[in-house]
């Protein structure tokens, strides 16, 4: 019990994980979660057409930001093995910077209330 006490100070709060572990994966899984997955169509080798669900890409996400919500974003999502964290993503509306938090809450607040 004494080792717990002794490092219950030093534990992170949810908001500081946040922006530790935010990053681009973090941040790019949170928006793509927002949308939900879209139906998807294509047409195999014998011209057959099929559909499935998948989730939004990043190009069709900044569309979208910036289609809704004049929202320009550079997400630095790593398309290839390893995906790793990086800098985090970037957003701004007129010049004005945005954080990752204000992007989901303006996303929220449009898919919910059009």
């Amino acid at each position: 019990m004494a080792d717990k006490d002794k490092y219950a100070d030093e534990k992170l709060s949810d908001e500081e994980l946040d922006q530790v572990a935010g990053g681009t994966v973090g941040e790019y899984d949170e928006l793509r979660d927002l949308f939900g997955t879209v139906k998807r169509r294509y047409v195999g080798s014998r011209r057959d057409v099929h559909t499935f669900e998948g989730r939004l890409d990043d190009e069709e996400i900044k569309s979208w930001l910036r289609s809704n919500l004049n929202i320009d974003a550079q997400i630095n999502y790593k398309r290839w093995f390893p995906w790793q964290d990086g800098d985090p993503n970037v957003y701004t509306r007129n010049g004005q910077s945005l954080t990752h938090e204000q992007v989901v809450a303006e996303v929220k607040d449009k898919l919910m209330n059009g």
